[in-house]
């Protein structure tokens, strides 16, 4: 029996987090097994669930957002959790929104977006999809960055790909799911998902959408 897609939620708002809980389990394929007014105990909590997708609030007393991605995505590799990470907030600048996609969140989310916006990345994530789309990836490099370097380890791996690997980093540059690429590429879901994985490791990311930022920000594709 499938219970759907297991979430986490990290809000220090009682009343906010009450709501989205209701919002949350009103779905028939999303489940909540863990929720928090705590955002720093959670980091040593997290870890005795299975989660697919953690939604976070960016009040959190003490710290500033990118630097509690930055402690969540080290709690999550320390407990061997693949969970992706939703961060959330009233208002999102566009410098905000790369810090905290290169701090570790999968995807990043504006309530006034509304709740469509907010289950909708939580399936693309719970499904193993890339949540941003490269447009949107490119126009914040364009207006916070700029191009960049890309560092050694990746620069390396590009070099050892084989023309099949370079076409599913670009592939996965376009936004589409492991299985869309499998298809367009006759290769199985499996092998593109291995690949996708080992690359992410070999260069110290955690998600996809830090793979994609240095990439792009790269100009490699």
């Amino acid at each position: 029996m499938s219970f759907g897609l297991r979430l986490a939620v990290i809000d220090a708002d009682d009343l906010v987090r009450e709501g989205r809980l209701l919002l949350l389990q009103s779905q028939s394929d999303l489940q909540v097994v863990f929720e928090t007014a705590d955002p720093r105990g959670a980091l040593e909590l997290l870890g005795n669930y299975l989660i697919d997708v953690i939604l976070v609030e960016s009040r959190i007393p003490g710290l500033t957002m990118e630097k509690y991605l930055e402690q969540l995505s080290q709690a999550l590799d320390d407990a061997g959790s693949g969970a992706q990470v939703i961060a959330m907030a009233n208002f999102v600048s566009m410098a905000d929104e790369l810090a905290w996609l290169k701090a570790g969140a999968a995807g990043v989310v504006s309530h006034e977006l509304g709740a469509t916006a907010l289950l909708r990345l939580t399936r693309k994530l719970g499904a193993g999809d890339i949540a941003i789309e490269r447009s949107r990836i490119d126009m914040l490099l364009a207006e916070v960055e700029g191009p960049a370097a890309l560092h050694g380890a990746l620069a390396i791996s590009l070099k050892q790909a084989d023309p099949s690997q370079t076409a599913v980093l670009k592939a996965l540059l376009t936004g589409s799911s492991d299985a869309q690429i499998a298809k367009d590429l006759g290769l199985t879901k499996y092998r593109v998902g291995k690949f996708l994985d080992s690359i992410k490791l070999a260069n110290g990311f955690r998600t996809r959408t830090q793979l994609a930022i240095e990439l792009l920000g790269f100009g490699a594709f």
